[in-house]
């Protein structure tokens, strides 16, 4: 029932996206929802990730595309008035391992960082900054200037 479900939301989205309810692009939104809802039950572990509501997560590609959007417009100020880059880390709370993987994903996806290292609960990240910004050492909240509620929204999905 759930695949079927899946198929049907899939194929939905895919008819949205092509913007045709055409019988063509009918048939090859269900073949293609079909076959990528297939491969991912053969190839992905989701059974094995428990300590993440997938649920929870719905919302976040919208969350994070206000992300991708804001961080852009971020880094065309700073490269017009002058820019600096720093190492950074910044550490994490989050205790799955998932979790911790998709906000270093999303921090490297937010333009003005690149993601270098990821261990424990430390994320090593190079910044871009403005120029006269002070020394990474000397600000108090780094870590939420790039976490932001990207952590906060990843939390509600810990279980």
């Amino acid at each position: 029932m759930k695949n079927i479900l899946a198929i049907v939301i899939l194929t939905a989205i895919w008819i949205i996206l092509v913007e045709s309810f055409e019988p063509i692009f009918v048939i090859s939104g269900i073949l293609a929802s079909t076959v990528s809802v297939m491969v991912s039950k053969r190839f992905l572990p989701l059974k094995e990730i428990e300590d993440v509501s997938f649920r929870k997560l719905v919302f976040y590609p919208f969350f994070l595309v206000g992300q991708i959007y804001s961080g852009g417009f971020y880094v065309i100020k700073i490269i017009l008035s002058g820019q600096r880059t720093d190492l950074v880390t910044i550490k994490t709370s989050l205790k799955s391992d998932v979790l911790r993987v998709i906000l270093a994903d999303t921090i490297t996806l937010t333009p003005g960082s690149v993601l270098l290292d990821l261990t424990d609960d430390e994320i090593m990240v190079v910044w871009l900054r403005n120029k006269n910004a002070p020394d990474v050492e000397l600000v108090q909240n780094k870590d939420e200037l790039l976490k932001g509620n990207i952590e906060k929204m990843l939390f509600k999905a810990q279980k």
